[in-house]
């Protein structure tokens, strides 16, 4: 029998996750992509939610703190379109979530936050898409030999940050954008009152 001490669990696997990220180890959110999708996917008979399992799937309200993506710009050939959530900083590590800072914040269904388009790299992702291409392919509970189209697109670089420092120049490569979106993720669910 599923208890809420199970739904305790996961969401102290994602806030533990969470630190891990904040405090450098930008791999943990492929943590928080597992345990999100322990608590939320489901693909009947065989996938049955924790959420679902505990009748809050169809009840409980989950907070967004996404803007609502413009329609994509048309395609000129020779230029690369990204968009990403606004708010979303580069630090000297890389991307970094807005967390509490987000002008947006909203409650939605577990189906429409689930569902809900928030990132554009050469496709729309919702994060669903998201979620699962890091759970399951990208090495949060499998590595895929062969990832998807999907999984390539959200690992792939949008770009080089270059700081300098008073010991040098250092050039990283920018790739992993979804880590960071994951990272916004688990802020979002941790900060859903209706899973307290």
């Amino acid at each position: 029998m599923v208890t809420r001490e199970q739904l305790q669990t996961q969401l102290r696997l994602i806030d533990n996750s969470c630190r891990n990220y904040d405090a450098g180890s930008h791999e943990a959110a492929l943590h928080i992509a597992v345990a999100l999708r322990v608590l939320i996917h489901e693909k009947l008979p065989n996938s049955h939610s924790l959420l679902g399992q505990l009748a809050l799937r169809n009840s409980a309200k989950l907070l967004s703190t996404f803007s609502k993506l413009e329609p994509e710009p048309e395609a000129v050939a020779g230029v690369l379109t990204e968009t990403i959530m606004f708010g979303v900083g580069i630090g000297p590590f890389g991307f970094v979530p807005p967390l509490g800072n987000s002008p947006d914040k909203k409650y939605l269904s577990i189906e429409e936050w689930w569902n809900e388009v928030i990132y554009m790299a050469g496709q729309r992702f919702s994060r669903r898409d998201i979620v699962m291409a890091a759970a399951d392919q990208d090495g949060g509970a499998h590595v895929d030999p062969n990832p998807k189209k999907e999984t390539i697109l959200l690992r792939a670089s949008v770009g080089t940050l270059t700081t300098t420092t008073k010991y040098g120049t250092q050039r990283r490569e920018l790739t992993n954008p979804h880590y960071s979106l994951i990272r916004q993720f688990g802020f979002e669910i941790l900060n859903s009152p209706d899973l307290k």
